[in-house]
């Protein structure tokens, strides 16, 4: 009896029948599992495109994000998505408009189908917002960034103006203004205008007209831009303009000067003016250059005398402390940066394609287009996912 206790031969068959089965199973299950994953991983990107796709519609109404949401998903499925399940939801908080995409499908068991589970569900989701378009500092066609007024009807009441490009006020304290009383009908806005401030009063556009045409474009609470050296977009932008710039003592520019005659790209020290007044630059038959003035102080030209100006010519003027004051009737390839000072325009009629940027924007006659070609008809909106 003794010896047989101590007999263990065929043992280990008994622990194999035991332990097989259950090796078999585990098996069976990590490569569920890892099938599994894959699957849903799949599924997830599916609705991860498809919500940021809908979100970028989101600013054209809920119909357009679902069925541009829905191409997406087509898009991205393949034959074994054809039992998905997609649902769609549209959230909106603190003013953030956002869409929600669900997907559900019954995905197949590989092995644990021989243990009696065929198919597990599976469900994903994904939920992207929309924050609208969002220009960058130089796709701007204005930018008041201080506490003066902004004539956006013109200074002197004339109206008629025309914005072709997204127009961004700093101001906190103060208002929209004109100092005339018309009616400006003729006013036409196709771009966005972002205000700072909670409320700012619009003085001069409480005629049915002007509400029109100004209301549905403006917006509060926007993001304050800063257009000081501090910011790095902007102290970069004036070390590249006055990279390999020419430099010129105010004093000795002389009177009568022509646009030609001064360079592609110069660095006055000290105000371009005319003792405080604009300078007018002399009679040119045709301008066809592109130029670039930085100037300690203020620039202050007239381009009257220019008989005509290609239209592909560049003008960019830059005073790091003053003013800029531009003085023209003709079509302009031009923009201005002020970061301490004012920009005013003088002149109307014509148009400015650039962008003006500074502490005040004034506006002049009227009549005239504010444009910036390099805004991308309002810039790619602001989409995230947020879960």
């Amino acid at each position: 009896m003794k010896r047989f206790c101590f007999n263990q031969k065929g043992s280990v068959f008994i622990l194999m029948a035991f332990t097989i089965p259950l090796l078999i199973a585990f098996s069976a299950l990590a490569a569920d599992v890892g099938y599994l994953y894959v699957q849903r991983s799949h599924l997830q990107n599916i609705a991860d495109a498809a919500a940021l796709a809908g979100a970028a519609k989101l600013g054209s109404g809920t119909s357009d994000a679902q069925a541009l949401a829905e191409t997406y998903l087509e898009i991205n499925s393949s034959a074994a998505d054809a039992g998905n399940v997609e649902t769609f939801t549209f959230l909106e908080e603190n003013n953030t408009k956002k869409i929600r995409v669900d997907i559900t499908r019954p995905a197949p068991l590989l092995f644990m189908r021989y243990f009696g589970y065929d198919t597990i569900d599976l469900a994903v989701y994904a939920i992207a917002a929309y924050s609208g378009s969002a220009a960058g500092i130089f796709e701007h066609s204005i930018v008041s960034a201080g506490d003066g007024p902004f004539y956006l009807l013109g200074q002197w009441g004339s109206g008629s103006n025309t914005f072709n490009g997204p127009i961004h006020v700093n101001g906190q304290n103060f208002q929209f203004t004109s100092t005339g009383s018309g009616d400006f009908t003729s006013n036409k806005v196709d771009a966005s205008i972002k205000i700072a401030a909670e409320y700012y009063p619009i003085h001069g556009l409480d005629t049915p007209a002007n509400k029109n045409a100004f209301a549905d474009n403006i917006s509060f609470n926007a993001d304050y831009i800063d257009i000081s050296e501090n910011n790095p977009v902007i102290s970069n932008y004036i070390g590249n303009l006055k990279k390999n710039a020419t430099e010129l003592q105010a004093g000795a520019i002389g009177n009568n000067r022509s646009l030609s005659s001064l360079g592609e790209k110069v660095y006055i020290r000290g105000s371009f003016d005319q003792n405080g007044g604009v300078y007018y630059l002399a009679w040119e038959p045709f301008y066809s250059g592109s130029i670039t003035i930085i100037a300690d102080g203020s620039i202050k030209l007239g381009f009257n005398n220019i008989n005509n100006i290609s239209a592909n010519t560049k003008i960019i003027l830059c005073s790091l402390t003053g003013d800029i004051v531009i003085n023209a009737y003709q079509d302009l390839k031009l923009s201005a940066l002020a970061p301490k000072g004012t920009i005013t325009v003088e002149g109307g009629g014509a148009t400015i394609d650039g962008f003006l940027i500074g502490q005040s924007i004034t506006l002049g006659n009227g009549g005239r287009t504010y444009q910036n070609s390099n805004w991308a008809g309002g810039g790619a909106p602001k989409v995230r996912l947020t879960e």
